[in-house]
């Protein structure tokens, strides 16, 4: 890979695996212009897997929304609503945005 791309250095941020040497270079070129963004990535992450725990545990929400496609399962959340809640084969992955509606009574 010569370009990187914003997942893969995402990925690079969290400690994943799946990147490439360009990507590995434009992840420390940005970390040496803001020493902070991987803990701010991090921390990013660990509200994102709250938010999926709370919504998952809390509200019943069985619905797993994504809007971009997943570089590395190690690193998304789609674990951790599933460790949340009983997952079930009719549980929703779409690829777009939408809002969630609560059902009509």
């Amino acid at each position: 890979m010569r370009r990187a791309h914003s997942a893969r250095v995402y990925d690079y941020w969290l400690g994943g695996k799946d990147n490439f040497a360009a990507d590995r270079e434009a992840a420390e070129e940005a970390i040496a212009a803001s020493p902070g963004i991987v803990e701010d990535v991090r921390a990013n992450r660990a509200f994102l897997a709250r938010a999926v725990r709370f919504l998952a545990r809390e509200r019943g929400v069985w619905q797993r929304l994504r809007s971009a496609p997943i570089s590395n399962p190690s690193t998304s959340t789609r674990p951790t609503a599933r460790s949340s809640t009983r997952a079930t084969s009719s549980s929703v992955l779409s690829t777009r945005a939408f809002p969630l509606r609560a059902p009509m009574r």
